[in-house]
């Protein structure tokens, strides 16, 4: 089953690297991010690559998610925009009351 997201809701992806002893360790060059869709999603990779905000651009759809450097990929299992949950719509309404202001 795909993971399923909303067109609001942004989702953070990580990569780690790990050595031939499951250590963790260096990417072996810069960190790419690609996602198989462009017109879904984008993929906003942080400042050293080693995650990014993975974001949906229409209301509905699959895409997947591949993350390369030097040699080694991944890619993520199918995500799905729900066209169903896409409609960020107000569904309730909370008011916090400030402190009072001291008499003038």
């Amino acid at each position: 089953m795909p993971l399923v997201m909303r067109d609001d809701q942004p989702a953070t992806a990580a990569v780690v690297f790990n050595d031939a002893f499951g250590e963790v360790t260096a990417a072996p060059g810069p960190v790419s991010w690609v996602i198989s869709d462009p017109a879904v999603a984008s993929a906003t990779p942080s400042a050293d690559g080693l995650s990014a905000v993975i974001t949906a651009l229409a209301g509905d759809g699959r895409f997947t998610v591949q993350v390369s450097s030097g040699d080694l990929s991944g890619e993520s299992d199918q995500i799905e925009i729900d066209p169903g949950a896409a409609v960020s719509e107000a569904i309730s309404i909370t008011m916090t009351p400030n402190e009072p202001a001291p008499a003038a």
